[in-house]
């Protein structure tokens, strides 16, 4: 098991992160159906790998009971930054999936428009957890924690401001539209679904229902 540091704000964080990592396994980077569950203040995302089955599983601990945290679509919490993410860490997510995006997606099938579509929806939950480390038209040297981040920030500034953000955010929301024969097929984010809670309340389990997470 992984231990993540840092407080999740909901269960979509805590799968969106388990989603950054490859299997340590075999490598293999696709989406894998999230299994979340808790004990108190320790929280567990697993899964098996669909290529080798090996578990792969990240540890997470918060005070808070997450079932019921409600956060708006294609976001992980609330208006405050990330606990667990630094911006370094959202920028090289969508560096190593818009490389996968479909150039035509209106020409793909159902199920590969779908699967195309949760990835720019990934993109989308990036930019705008990005986002919410502005401080006016940048974000500030002191949001990045790791030596890698600074780099990166000295090499490719532009990445770190509010322009390039929002026209990011602004073309992938015009990429992820539905095309007519896909709108009634679209689901845009998996939804945890709640399950019954034991007597004490203190055994927490939910699972992704779309389960596409990648």
């Amino acid at each position: 098991m992984i231990a993540i540091t840092g407080t999740p704000r909901s269960l979509f964080e805590m799968e969106f992160v388990a989603g950054m990592f490859a299997c340590e396994t075999c490598g293999d980077w696709r989406p894998v159906d999230w299994r979340t569950g808790g004990t108190h203040a320790d929280w567990l995302v697993h899964a098996a790998c669909p290529r080798c089955a090996s578990e792969r599983a990240y540890g997470f601990r918060c005070e808070i009971d997450l079932i019921d945290v409600e956060v708006a679509d294609l976001e992980l919490g609330g208006p405050e930054p990330s606990q667990i993410l630094e911006p370094f860490e959202l920028v090289r997510e969508i560096d190593r999936l818009v490389p996968t995006i479909a150039s035509a997606p209106e020409l793909l099938d159902r199920d590969a428009w779908e699967t195309n579509h949760l990835v720019v929806d990934r993109v989308r939950t990036a930019l705008a957890e990005l986002e919410k480390f502005l401080v006016g038209d940048a974000i500030p040297a002191e949001s990045h924690r790791s030596a890698a981040a600074h780099i990166d920030r000295a090499m490719r500034a532009e990445r770190y401001q509010r322009a390039w953000i929002r026209d990011e955010r602004a073309h992938w929301e015009a990429n992820g539209s539905s095309p007519p024969t896909a709108r009634s097929h679209r689901s845009a984010r998996s939804t945890p679904r709640r399950s019954p809670l034991t007597a004490s309340g203190s055994n927490r389990t939910a699972r992704a229902v779309a389960g596409s997470s990648w």
